[in-house]
């Protein structure tokens, strides 16, 4: 199932959701986190430890990078 849309909604998640709007993962992001970004397989929130994480459609971590 692809990524249509992924939403931070400034309450420390980030809601995704797929190309008919319906929610498919609630990935907690902390304080001082903000969506970087999406595409249609993932999801990227830089957090406040200056490493931005990447996940899948289904919420599950695939990597960490140092910005």
């Amino acid at each position: 199932m692809a990524i249509g849309n992924a939403v931070d909604r400034g309450d420390q998640a980030v809601y995704v959701y797929d190309e008919r709007g319906t929610l498919i993962a609630t990935i907690s992001s902390g304080v001082g986190s903000s969506l970087m970004g999406y595409t249609s397989s993932t999801v990227s929130i830089k957090k406040p430890d200056n490493c931005i994480y990447t996940y899948n459609e289904k919420g599950t971590l695939l990597s960490v990078v140092h910005a």
